[in-house]
């Protein structure tokens, strides 16, 4: 496991950032690009729909898909959606669910 320096100050931000070091086995050079609380279900769907339309140039395609429609998926509390990138090498990426309520218990010595 790759080592993720606890922050100091009861800062939101940065427990979120360390709890995603620590969910994403990744170290401190790996920084927050974006965190989502929810989560559209049906954005893939509208995302094969768009691929599929052959009629579109992929600047077009961009522009029609829309976030803001839609159903979405609330998660759990305690939970986010996390998307991260290795400072080092920007290009690489990792994503994923985090409970940063668990991760905060285990950093400070809860169960």
């Amino acid at each position: 496991m790759s080592e993720a320096t606890q922050p100091l100050f009861d800062d939101p931000w940065s427990t979120y950032e360390y709890a995603a070091r620590r969910s994403l086995n990744v170290g401190d050079n790996w920084k927050v690009r974006s965190v989502a609380r929810a989560v559209h279900p049906l954005l893939e769907d509208s995302l094969r729909q768009l691929d599929q339309d052959r009629e579109l140039s992929s600047a077009d395609k961009w522009e029609k898909l829309s976030v803001s429609d839609g159903p979405v998926a609330w998660l759990p509390n305690g939970w986010m959606l996390v998307v991260m990138y290795d400072q080092e090498n920007p290009d690489d990426a990792k994503t994923g669910f985090v409970n940063v309520d668990q991760s905060q218990k285990k950093a400070f010595g809860g169960r």
